[in-house]
């Protein structure tokens, strides 16, 4: 039976960490940033349901991100993976952090 992995990954530093992982995952299987097979690399796809899910000959990681700030999505979201990550795999809470702290 094969097993599948969600990754969550919440604020900034936790996208930062999913940009590397996923990153370094990609290389490991062979995939190119739009998560689509290079047939001139020789990955390891033995495992490859356990992270990605396929859909339409595209592996897509399965990640949800989850932040309160908006802009912390959309940086992973514009960068070099952003044909990776669904739109629908994303949680925005846009009232911020703002005084979560302060006490009154």
């Amino acid at each position: 039976m094969e097993q599948e992995i969600i990754h969550l990954h919440i604020g900034r530093c936790g996208h930062r960490l999913g940009e590397h992982f996923w990153t370094r995952l990609l290389a490991e299987h062979g995939l190119d940033k739009d998560g689509i097979s290079r047939r001139d690399v020789n990955g390891d796809v033995s495992q490859i349901g356990v992270n990605f899910s396929c859909n339409s000959n595209r592996y897509l990681p399965r990640a949800i991100l989850v932040d309160t700030k908006r802009e912390s999505i959309d940086s992973v979201c514009s960068g070099p993976l952003r044909g990776l990550i669904r739109p629908n795999n994303r949680i925005v809470a846009d009232w911020g952090t703002q005084n979560n702290w302060g006490g009154k």
